[in-house]
């Protein structure tokens, strides 16, 4: 049987959050997505390869999580 793994960045985060938060470092994990990146992700999650995907990994980054969220919701997942 074969599998098929489709990797999937991020879309963008806002470094501009992080510095008026001041978080640095580690803390960066914290950073959320633009609007450009929330539409990067959208339409990553039109790419009709990616319409067979049984489930999604993320790791626990909010833009990561938030990446993850819209492509479950576009995915059915």
């Amino acid at each position: 049987m074969k599998t098929t793994f489709y990797l999937v960045r991020h879309g963008q985060p806002d470094w501009n959050w992080a510095e008026k938060m001041r978080f640095y470092g580690p803390c960066s994990a914290y950073m959320p997505l633009t609007p450009e990146g929330v539409e990067q992700i959208e339409k990553a999650a039109r790419d009709e390869r990616l319409q067979g995907a049984a489930f999604i990994l993320a790791s626990p980054y909010t833009r990561t999580m938030q990446s993850a969220q819209i492509l479950s919701r576009r995915l059915d997942l």
